[in-house]
Formats: structure tokens, C-alpha cells, sequence
């Protein structure tokens, strides 16, 4: 639209200084071979020509404000979205302050935690260094020896008990092997009986 209004004026241009140069002829007296019907002609013509280029330029003209306005109009919506966004990105600062605060505080927490943890630690290593000087001690040992002495014959104990287990239950599967043996054997003097029986009484009948 640009390329036509700049056409159209350069037209009105070009044709603007052909009837200046006539003019000028006229004015000087060069035009004596041309008819006065034919500079009139022409005059009509370039008026007609400045009428089509002045409404041609009422038109773009009417173009070009339309145009603004959808500019404008654009322009608002943009302005409108890049408000939004603000208000989104400003909604999202928010929340992240938030939570930047909330692990901050998370942090102090920890940390002091970590200072009680580590007081803690110290008291007890101070404890433990107390108890191991106190083991040093004579009689700290003698306890120890005894209890000891108490462990290695409980360890005896358990160790002879264990043995003992092992030989009850040796004798407990001996048993069940001949309680086995006898249940069979039971069994096949209850056939060989039922068999006798039957010959019995086969012998009885004859």
C-alpha cells in the first residue's frame, strides 16, 4: 500500500510539472503552433488526473487510519499481555520469596540442630573418655576378668549343652527308626496271622 501511495504521488508529481512546463511555453510564447482547444484539453486532463490522484489519496488515506487503529488496537493488546505477564512473573517472585524465606528458616533450624547434635557428641565423647579411665583402674579390671571368667563358662555351658542336644537328638531318631522297624514289623505279623486265619479255616471247612 505504501509502493502505490508513493506511485501515485510521484504520478501526480510528474504530471503537476508537465503542465507547469506548459504553462510556462504559454507564458513564453512556444506553444504558437498548438491550438488553444488542445491546451484546454490538456488542462481538463491533468484536473481529471489531480481529482483520481486526490481521491486515490482520500482512500489510502482512509487505509492508512485504518491501519493505525489496528496498530493501536494491537498495541493495547500487546500492552495488555505484557501486563499480564507482569502480574505473573510478579505472582511467581512472590511464591519463590516465599519459599526462599521458608527454607531459610528450614536452614536456621537445621543448623542450630546441628550445633545441638554437636554439643551432644562432645558430652558423650567426654563421657566415654570418663568411662574408659575409669576402666583403667584396678579394680575396673578385676570386674572385667569376672565377668570374663562368667562368659567363658557360659560358653562352656552352652558348648556342652549343645553336645548334649545333639546326642538326645541322636537317640530321638534311633528311636523313631525303631519305632518305624516295629510298626512294620506289627504290620507283617498282622498279614501273616490274617493269612494263618485263613488257612484255618480253609482246614476247618474240608
Amino acid at each position: 500500500m505504501e509502493k502505490k501511495c508513493t506511485d501515485l504521488e510521484e504520478d501526480k508529481k510528474e504530471l503537476e510539472d508537465q503542465v507547469q512546463i506548459e504553462k510556462m511555453k504559454v507564458a513564453k510564447g512556444q506553444l504558437e503552433s498548438r491550438s488553444l482547444a488542445e491546451l484546454r484539453k490538456l488542462l481538463e486532463e491533468s484536473d481529471q488526473t489531480r481529482m483520481r490522484l486526490n481521491e486515490e489519496n482520500n482512500t489510502l488515506r482512509e487505509e492508512v487510519n485504518e491501519m493505525k487503529l489496528e496498530v493501536d488496537e494491537m498495541y493495547d493488546q500487546f500492552r495488555e499481555s505484557d501486563a499480564e505477564d507482569f502480574r505473573e512473573l510478579q505472582k511467581e517472585l512472590e511464591i519463590t520469596a516465599k519459599n526462599c524465606r521458608i527454607l531459610q528458616f528450614k536452614l536456621r533450624k537445621a543448623e542450630r540442630r546441628n550445633d545441638q547434635i554437636e554439643t551432644e557428641r562432645e558430652h558423650y565423647e567426654d563421657k566415654l573418655r570418663n568411662l574408659q579411665d575409669a576402666f583403667e583402674n584396678q579394680d575396673a579390671r578385676r570386674h572385667i576378668q569376672a565377668l570374663e571368667e562368667e562368659l567363658k563358662m557360659a560358653k562352656e555351658v552352652s558348648v556342652r549343652l549343645h553336645d548334649e542336644l545333639d546326642i538326645v537328638e541322636e537317640k530321638r531318631s534311633r528311636v523313631e527308626d525303631d519305632n518305624r522297624k516295629l510298626q512294620d514289623m506289627l504290620e507283617l505279623s498282622d498279614k501273616k496271622n490274617f493269612r494263618m486265619e485263613m488257612e484255618i479255616d480253609k482246614l476247618r471247612d474240608k
